[in-house]
């Protein structure tokens, strides 16, 4: 591991974004997931939980940040994130993709830049936008886009001199979103004998 990259890990933290309602799943992903999600978290020396209130308790014992604009998805957990992080950079994922691995986030942070405000992964042809990078001081700009009322990441993403990091499909299992129990059942059986859906062997 290169010294910059070892730098970028070091100045990070990681927030899991557990704070949506798995209305579709029947019951909290986080409850099915976060263990194995923090696992792969191991290159961070931070890690905290986003969560729409501090009742939600997802299980893990890190940190609970409680979300802190209500009801508007996980913008609210990223902004939420962005003020409390106290290192120059945020690392987002959402509680629903279990297939993110160490070495794809090692391989992200590969493509990170100084001067970049925030940096996502597109896969092949498909942007991910709820796996990113991000600058702290992209918090006044995402204040800006909630105050406007827009909700969706792809809005803030508009907003920021962002840059995207380009991956190939070999990595598309990295991103497989788990929302009913139908995506569960179908995760559980591509999934290597760890229970993951790995990424592009070493």
């Amino acid at each position: 591991m290169g010294n910059l990259l070892m730098k970028f890990l070091r100045d990070s933290t990681a927030v899991v974004l557990c704070g949506g309602r798995s209305a579709r799943m029947g019951l909290p992903k986080p409850q099915l997931f976060l263990d194995r999600i923090v696992a792969q978290l191991g290159c961070f020396d931070r890690i905290a939980l986003s969560v729409r209130s501090l009742d939600q308790a997802p299980g893990a014992r890190l940190p609970l940040w409680e979300d802190c604009v209500k009801d508007c998805g996980p913008l609210g957990g990223l902004l939420t994130a962005l003020r409390r992080a106290e290192t120059p950079w945020v690392f987002a994922v959402p509680c629903d993709v279990p297939g993110i691995t160490r070495a794809f986030i090692e391989e992200l942070y590969g493509h990170l830049r100084e001067d970049d405000p925030c940096l996502v992964p597109v896969v092949g042809e498909t942007l991910q936008p709820l796996v990113g990078i991000y600058n702290v001081s992209c918090a006044p700009v995402l204040e800006r886009v909630l105050a406007d009322g827009l909700f969706r990441v792809r809005a803030l993403l508009e907003r920021l001199p962002t840059r995207y990091a380009r991956f190939d499909e070999s990595w598309s299992k990295v991103f497989f979103n788990v929302n009913t129990p139908e995506d569960y059942v179908r995760w559980l059986r591509e999934g290597d004998e760890a229970g993951s859906i790995p990424g592009p062997k070493e």
